[in-house]
């Protein structure tokens, strides 16, 4: 294949930019947009291939199938963010015509492609923050404003953060914006906080762009800002806004350029995170929440895809959205969990009405939010207006099956069915009854269905019906010219056919043009290439025009009452959003209950206990999405800590330290431990035999460091920014997962780091934690803490070869070590590698190169009856030197009393 022709496009390429080629018989992406996606979307090279050029110089080739291309131009702009412009072939091969491009900010050539993504309504928000205060003051106040232009929303926050804006990360990753407004002169009056903002962004891998203040007056800014939000007709109550809210939003308002386009299209929303658990965004990320964590050499294999994945069995768009807010935003209020659990619980038990409202019912439910963003910009039509229609006849559906599911049930579970479901779904019908009475009224619905065309009843308006009565006496005597011109002609396959105005004109094949002409009276008014004649005669010219001067007025008179139809949809929106939310959560619902229902692993409703009674017990728990692979027998492990607070004082086992071999599973044991606790605080079952355990108020991890290598930061400086995020937030009632923090710089520093970093999260945080390590002396802990730290090992068999049996249990105890070069071994490393590397593992644990080359340090050390007596004799009589105060005598005796062979 000839290559040469993209050569001068590709050089011409910017760096933030992928181009994709479309050839007559292939979708290419070439060199690093190849790779690119490869490595970071398909995950796979298969379809990659290089080729030689004539100037000997190389291509790298990725050849996309069909239905690659849409998913790959749709994550290259919602996942990498980056431009694309996608070239098509000139016929002759030559030459190549850009066709469409665009970005996250501007994607109208790719709306087909990304418009239903669930991403895009993530990633359409733009924040703008504002730091106050001073760096030597111990309040970090931040203002923060977040328009989102595709769910129509403004929402305004105000908190009180720690020094380095972890409360700022949460709120980041809870609302997903795709850029940031900062201003510069924050930097002089806060210098050192204006740092850690950017590290904050950086981190977040959100685009910060510098802005300036207003210089409005503020009454100005109040009311610039209340004019953008929607008013209903009744109802409308001002906010009370701050003054650095409004300060906050004025250069946002003014970025977008929203005042002038905009007014009273935005819903306020004010952000809380009381009663959530707090996830930031390194822990998102540890977790595998929505994407996967690429740096990992704990796992047996990679690739099983993420929680979301998992999960997601939601049948509408706006149920996978709440999803994913669930997801970033777990809850906190053991009430408003336990309420979950139990209508989940009633699901799961009740087959019938889950499988009517997962396989029917929620599958009939169109993209609510999408309707109410075009009533919004009006921009709506008819069609909406019937898809809204139908939508609130379906509600008496959902009624009858939420009435089923609430009998079947009693107590606890009927209550949550009644307040989660069925008291909402009543609550709608209700309100949007009257809504539907004039679609109805208006709507010709008969019509819609019978023709799939949608207008306004004609006897709705006497000018209306009068044009309706003439169009179908025009359309009847159209109907009556057409069969006589067959008769006269003797042409059976002339038809009558619309015109582009909504005119008539007769057509027949090409090859019937003489048998029509050869009469007189016809005349040619178009010939179309391959399907055929178009020709009229005086009188169908008359009755077309006829009809295009009634369908004029028809149309006119329409569009008028449109409006008002549109007029009243528009004013029930809240009513809509309302109908949305509840659709939404009883999606998410059922979604959980079909996970439970339908697994073939088993899955329990977890125990929770009120914040701080210390319990965290997982009884056989595994890893929601690994176990789901199918040529791998998970091994289930349990979690089994908990504490007591008496006097102020935590003791208990409440700090797990975790070593073991490389890729054993201690990272998917962190892992597993931390996904039982979103799956279960989010209100959905876990994969365990039983768990029970105490209300988190937050997750602090620190796994990984992939992501941040992305943007130019180092491992062990990663590390250390996400041990700073957990001394500053975590607390006693918050679960720490550690995995193997101090890899990233040399042993003593990277040990002494681990050992600090474990020390204050035992003795000052208190909290539960997971510490994995490599670092076997961290251990030494369970010495000086013996009631409150456990030391646990990722089980291995050692044959006498030396060959090494990964279990994946986790059991009590510590491991003798982290077997590297067994799992080099395994993957076919070198032999003479191998060697060497056993040989300078000798010298290390002997201080001494006698033995070095004698030894296999991966053989297990086996000791005769008579050796283990004769150390045991030694060790006796030691003890008995313990009373001697001489330090030479001591040396003296312990020389005797110590055998040379030994």
């Amino acid at each position: 294949m000839e290559y040469k022709p993209v050569l001068p496009y590709l050089k011409n390429k910017a760096a933030g930019s992928a181009y994709v080629f479309l050839r007559k018989d292939s979708r290419d992406l070439f060199n690093e947009d190849a790779r690119l996606v490869a490595d970071e979307l398909l995950m796979s090279d298969v379809s990659m291939k290089t080729h030689q050029l004539d100037d000997d110089s190389e291509i790298t080739v990725l050849s996309l199938n069909k239905s690659q291309l849409n998913r790959v131009i749709r994550d290259l702009l919602l996942i990498i963010r980056c431009r694309v412009e996608v070239y098509e072939e000139s016929e002759d091969g030559k030459t190549f015509e850009c066709i469409s491009k665009g970005d996250l900010t501007n994607y109208e050539d790719f709306a087909d492609i990304v418009e239903s993504s669930v991403e895009l309504g993530e990633l359409s928000s733009v924040m703008c923050i504002r730091l106050h205060g001073k760096d030597s003051s111990e309040d970090n106040n931040v203002s923060v404003v977040l328009c989102n232009l595709r769910d129509m929303r403004i929402t305004v926050a105000e908190f009180t953060d720690t020094p380095n804006f972890y409360y700022l990360s949460e709120c980041i990753q809870n609302t997903v914006p795709r850029e940031c407004l900062i201003f510069k002169s924050d930097a002089d009056v806060r210098p050192e906080g204006y740092k850690n903002l950017l590290t904050c962004f950086n981190r977040s891998n959100v685009p910060t762009i510098e802005s300036r203040y207003s210089s409005d007056e503020i009454e100005k800014k109040k009311t610039d800002f209340i004019s953008l939000l929607f008013k209903p007709s009744k109802g409308f109550a001002e906010p009370s806004l701050s003054k650095n809210i409004l300060e906050t939003a004025a250069p946002l308002f003014r970025h977008l350029r929203l005042l002038s386009d905009f007014q009273e299209k935005f819903f306020l929303i004010e952000y809380k995170s009381v009663g959530h658990l707090h996830l930031d965004s390194a822990a998102v990320r540890a977790l595998e929440l929505f994407s996967l964590v690429q740096d990992d050499d704990d796992e047996p294999v990679r690739g099983f895809g993420t929680l979301y994945d998992h999960i997601n069995k939601c049948r509408s768009d706006a149920g996978r959205k709440l999803l994913r807010q669930w997801m970033r935003r777990p809850l906190s209020d053991l009430r408003r969990i336990n309420e979950r659990l139990d209508a989940v619980e009633a699901l799961t038990e009740s087959h019938s009405p889950r499988s009517v409202l997962s396989d029917s019912l929620l599958r009939q439910v169109p993209d609510i939010s999408a309707i109410e963003r075009k009533l919004l910009q009006k921009k709506a039509n008819l069609f909406d207006c019937y898809r809204l229609y139908r939508l609130v006849g379906l509600l008496s559906k959902f009624d009858s099956v939420l009435m089923d599911l609430y009998d079947d049930h009693s107590e606890a579970k009927a209550a949550a069915v009644k307040a989660l479901m069925w008291d909402p779904i009543q609550n709608s019908i209700q309100e949007l009854n009257a809504f539907a009475r004039v679609i109805e009224d208006f709507v010709d619905i008969e019509y819609a269905d019978k023709n799939d065309t949608y207008r306004i009843k004609p006897e709705k308006n006497d000018q209306l019906a009068e044009c309706f009565e003439a169009m179908e006496r025009l359309e009847k005597e159209a109907k009556r010219l057409e069969n006589k011109a067959i008769t006269r002609t003797g042409v059976d396959s002339l038809k009558i056919e619309r015109t582009a105005d909504g005119g008539f004109v007769f057509r027949v094949p090409l090859k019937e043009e003489k048998n029509v002409t050869k009469h007189g009276g016809f005349t040619v008014s178009s010939v179309t290439k391959g399907s055929g004649i178009n020709f009229v005669n005086a009188d169908l010219t008359t009755v077309s025009e006829e009809y295009v001067e009634f369908s004029k007025r028809y149309n006119q008179i329409q569009e008028e009452m449109i409006a008002e139809v549109l007029e009243v949809a528009q004013e029930n929106i809240t009513k809509l959003q309302k109908m949305n939310d509840v659709l939404s959560v009883i999606d998410v619902l059922v979604a959980f209950s079909v996970v439970a229902g339908n697994s073939s692993n088993t899955y329990v409703r977890p125990q929770l206990e009120e914040k701080g009674t210390g319990i965290f017990e997982l009884i056989q728990c595994r890893h929601p999405v690994i176990e789901e692979k199918n040529d791998i027998q998970y091994i289930a492990n349990d979690v089994n800590l908990h504490y007591t607070q008496k006097d102020g004082k935590i003791t208990g086992p409440r700090f797990a330290v975790v070593t073991g071999a490389n890729m054993g599973g201690k990272s998917t044991y962190l892992r597993a431990a931390g996904l039982t606790v979103i799956l279960a605080q989010m209100g959905c079952f876990v994969p365990c035999d039983s768990a029970r355990f105490s209300v988190f108020v937050g997750i602090h991890t620190r796994v990984g460091a992939s992501d941040y290598q992305c943007n130019g930061v180092s491992t062990f400086m990663a590390e250390m920014v996400d041990c700073v995020a957990i001394l500053d937030a975590a607390k006693s009632t918050s679960l720490v997962l550690v995995d193997e923090l101090g890899r990233g710089t040399s042993t003593y520093d990277g040990f002494g780091m681990a050992w600090g970093v474990a020390n204050h999260i035992l003795n000052k945080i208190g909290a539960f934690c997971l510490f994995a390590t490599h670092y076997h002396e961290i251990s030494v802990l369970k010495e000086r803490y013996p009631e409150d730290v456990v030391n646990l090992k990722v089980d291995t068999h050692v044959d006498k070869k030396g060959d090494i049996t990964l279990l994946y249990k986790i059991v009590e105890g510590l491991a003798e070590r982290s077997f590297g070069i067994a799992i080099a071994k395994c993957v076919k490393f070198p032999e003479h590698i191998i060697k060497d590397a056993k040989r300078i593992l000798n010298y290390l644990e002997t201080n001494s190169w006698e033995n070095a080359d004698k030894f296999d340090p991966l053989i297990p050390i086996e000791f005769s009856d008579e050796k283990i007596s004769k150390v045991e004799d030694i060790v006796s009589k030691l003890k008995a030197l313990k009373d001697i105060k001489d330090p030479q005598e001591l040396r003296r005796q312990i020389l005797e009393t110590i055998p040379n062979e030994l």
